[in-house]
């Protein structure tokens, strides 16, 4: 099975892949940013319950520049390739799982979901972005298109902030937030921290 586009290629395994990890409660977001500028994965899988994270970079072929996205992402959280070709030296890839619609590749890919460890956001700041950013909105795989209305970090960052404030009842000081979120430098998440705190009293 050939796709010709990696949009295509991810509205088709992704159904599967979450069905797979049913009974866990697992949310789904596309084109998320992992570092500044326009610098984004194309999904990161949210385990509501567990409070980790799992993130996929697709590629319809190109392992090289595959395994680089990923090895870049591992730095932060747990992140695997998924390629619709087999490379010739897919043994020099240990994180890349090719789908060309083989069953058993589809196997494999939800088996290592499903067993290998996530990023808590205990241990991760950037988990922990991931999960109280995306705290109450809703699952959407949509992703791998070459242009589109992506949330930059310090967007992301912003929402974290007022979510996680909201979830305690907007009564966490700014280092007990920094804690959870880290990330930034302390001036620079001060900064976000207290235009949150203005836009949130500027509506009431």
């Amino acid at each position: 099975m050939k796709y010709k586009t990696e949009n295509e290629m991810i509205l088709d395994l992704m159904p599967a892949i979450l069905g797979a990890l049913i009974p866990r409660r697992v949310k789904c977001y596309a084109e998320v940013p992992r570092y500044s500028g326009n610098d984004h994965t194309d999904i990161v899988l949210i385990d509501v319950k567990m409070k980790s994270v799992f993130a996929l970079e697709f590629k319809l072929n190109g392992p090289k520049g595959l395994n680089q996205q990923v090895e870049y992402n591992r730095q932060r959280f747990q992140c695997i390739g998924i390629i619709n070709a087999v490379p010739k030296d897919k043994n020099k890839h240990f994180c890349l799982y090719p789908f060309t619609g083989d069953d058993m590749q589809l196997d494999c890919i939800c088996n290592t979901l499903s067993h290998r460890k996530w990023s808590n956001i205990n241990e991760s700041d950037i988990a922990g972005i991931y999960y109280w950013g995306y705290l109450n909105d809703e699952s959407c795989f949509d992703a791998g298109h070459a242009h589109c209305n992506r949330l930059s970090m310090f967007q992301l960052y912003k929402k974290a902030i007022y979510n996680l404030q909201a979830f305690y009842n907007w009564k966490l000081d700014f280092y007990l937030v920094y804690k959870s979120l880290g990330f930034y430098s302390v001036s620079v998440a001060k900064k976000y921290f207290k235009q949150v705190l203005h836009e949130k009293n500027n509506k009431e």
